[in-house]
């Protein structure tokens, strides 16, 4: 059951509503594994804001879901980039609403702005393989997995 949030739907106007809920997933990821904390040290908000900005400029597109509860509790990036394939870049939902479905009805929020897009992906990060689950309920399925050479930022 979806807990009764008001959900806005736009781009760039919510991203920085959004900014202290990606903080909280990047210090989750940090938690989970000590790799991805190394290699994305000094990692911020500003950065991750325009790397998004950038992916969806000079003929891409950005969609921002943003769930509110009082506060933002919830959100959803995604971006069809300038050749038209469409990435699910960042979710996150606070622990005082997951398990009610919040999640999955941001997900197929974006889906469905996908329509027409030929190849939909989205990443997850090592350490929260257990989002595998999430992703394959809502259509997902791992096709590759993609080992990254990270030269002298490995650990």
């Amino acid at each position: 059951m979806i807990p009764p949030v008001v959900i806005h739907d736009g781009g760039e106007e919510l991203l920085d509503s959004a900014g202290p809920l990606w903080l909280e997933l990047f210090a989750h990821h940090c938690a989970r594994s000590e790799r991805y904390a190394a290699t994305h040290a000094g990692f911020d908000w500003p950065r991750r804001r325009q790397l998004l900005l950038d992916k969806s400029s000079d003929g891409g597109s950005l969609r921002v879901s943003l769930a509110v509860d009082g506060e933002p509790v919830a959100y959803c990036f995604s971006t069809i980039d300038a050749r038209g394939r469409g990435e699910v870049e960042s979710l996150y939902v606070r622990a005082t609403h997951r398990r009610l479905g919040l999640g999955g009805a941001l997900v197929r929020r974006h889906l469905d702005w996908f329509r027409g897009v030929d190849r939909v992906v989205v990443g997850v990060a090592r350490g929260n393989e257990e989002a595998f689950a999430f992703y394959e309920a809502l259509g997902f399925r791992v096709r590759v997995t993609v080992l990254e050479h990270l030269g002298e930022r490995e650990p």
